[in-house]
């Protein structure tokens, strides 16, 4: 599975993508990331290692570029909303309950 997502980082978002939005008169790009980069190179299973080293060039191209970049954490441990496009496969919500529940 790395190998797909690394094919998937070296070749969706990529160098020139940076230069055409610099060149367009935009000086910012945001970019969303899921709470497991934190953990990178190791995140725990399912969660796939290398998405930080994909960070990190997105941060070279930007200053090369005269861009600005907002992280976006789009995801949380533990899932904000128990849908799938917040890091949950059966629907749990876990996040924001606090200790007590």
């Amino acid at each position: 599975m790395y190998f797909e997502f690394q094919n998937h980082w070296n070749t969706y978002i990529v160098e020139e993508d940076f230069k055409f939005i610099s060149e367009n008169g935009l000086n910012a790009i945001r970019i969303p990331v899921g709470w497991w980069i934190a953990r990178d190179p190791a995140p725990p299973k399912p969660y796939v290692g290398g998405s930080l080293q994909a960070l990190d060039s997105a941060f070279t191209w930007a200053r090369k570029y005269g861009l600005k970049i907002i992280i976006d954490l789009h995801a949380v441990e533990g899932s904000q909303n128990g849908y799938e496009n917040s890091s949950s496969r059966d629907g749990s919500l876990e996040w924001g309950l606090g200790k007590d529940r």
